[in-house]
């Protein structure tokens, strides 16, 4: 089974507040789903797709 990970800006218990953190952790072939909002980052794929 293929992990995913949701990004949601905010929230004090969410474990991935910017899209990078959630990049940063999902597993190969994962999948990372972005809440809406405005997120304001640079972000590095690294191979991940």
């Amino acid at each position: 089974m293929k992990e995913t990970i949701t990004v949601k800006k905010g929230g004090f218990l969410n474990k991935y507040r910017t899209i990078q953190q959630g990049i940063n952790d999902v597993d190969e072939g994962g999948t990372v789903y972005i809440e809406s909002g405005v997120y304001q980052e640079r972000i590095i794929l690294d191979g991940k797709m």
